[in-house]
């Protein structure tokens, strides 16, 4: 089936010279039953477990290198990998690196859901991803893509308690 995703390209180093240590956080994300279905793969750059990287897309770029580099069956064990993109990496089709059967690509925030987004998120579900929202909260910019993507993450903790019925309803 023919796609118009961009392909990412791999290169290997031939020096010989020992490569970085590479770091991979992992998030259980839990169905309504309390099931792990999959976990989120986030960018670190040493043994301390939270973001400090200044540049998200140099962030997402790593992440999704190190996740083909070590294989999604170590990282998520059969589980399905949903893996943070940005505006730069859906455009440049960086998540085509990971198996679309193994893949949620998780469009971030601060993406606006401009015309060639949209056009990428159809591409990537021709090419058999699911797509996520990732932190979804009410009156998100991102709202017209509710109508292409296959699941949306909300930030509870962002959200009034008061608010978490009516916009889990939508």
């Amino acid at each position: 089936m023919a796609t118009n995703l961009p392909r990412a390209e791999v290169s290997s180093e031939q020096s010989g010279k020992p490569q970085p240590t590479r770091f991979v956080a992992r998030q259980p994300i839990f169905d309504r039953t309390l099931r792990v279905i999959g976990y989120e793969l986030l960018f670190r750059d040493g043994i301390t477990n939270h973001f400090t990287a200044s540049d998200v897309d140099a962030a997402c770029r790593t992440t999704l290198d190190s996740s083909w580099l070590m294989g999604l069956d170590v990282l998520c064990a059969g589980a399905l990998a949903f893996v943070n993109c940005t505006r730069e990496a859906l455009l440049a089709g960086y998540s085509t690196l990971l198996p679309p059967h193994a893949t949620v690509v998780e469009i971030l925030e601060n993406v606006s859901p401009a015309p060639e987004i949209f056009s990428v998120c159809r591409d990537l579900k021709r090419a058999g991803y699911l797509i996520a929202l990732d932190d979804f909260v009410p009156n998100d910019c991102r709202e017209p893509l509710v109508q292409v993507v296959d699941m949306i993450k909300l930030e509870l903790p962002a959200t009034p308690r008061k608010d978490w019925r009516q916009l889990v309803d939508r």
